[in-house]
């Protein structure tokens, strides 16, 4: 799709956001959980973006704390669905493999909290 155009269905304003803020979301994504999720958390924030862009109300902050927002919220639930399914798969494995994603969910808790601080 070239810069002037728009997907069917898209507000205009959402699509502007698209250009001016997708590459800032992608790296905020990145930071915290890699190339690939934050490919798929970018394009889930733009999606909800555009479902929701009639709620938005500008005087209550900027197009880009909420953007960011709609980012943290969803990195957020990624983190809690790895979580629950390192933990299933520790339930049914042996105890080292056990011991390793303890290690790995502490170690992944540690770099929240370190990347919500930054």
């Amino acid at each position: 799709m070239r810069g002037d155009q728009q997907a069917e269905g898209t507000s205009p304003a959402v699509s502007v956001l698209f250009y001016r803020y997708a590459a800032e979301v992608h790296r905020f994504a990145a930071r915290r959980l890699g190339d690939g999720p934050a490919a798929d958390i970018t394009a889930d924030v733009f999606r909800i973006a555009i479902e929701r862009y009639e709620s938005f109300d500008s005087r209550r902050g900027h197009p880009r704390a909420w953007l960011f927002g709609i980012a943290a919220n969803l990195i957020r639930g990624h983190w809690r669905t790895e979580e629950r399914r390192l933990r299933a798969l520790a339930r049914e494995e042996d105890g080292w493999l056990l011991r390793s994603i303890r290690c790995f969910i502490l170690t992944m808790q540690s770099m929240r909290a370190r990347n919500w601080t930054e």
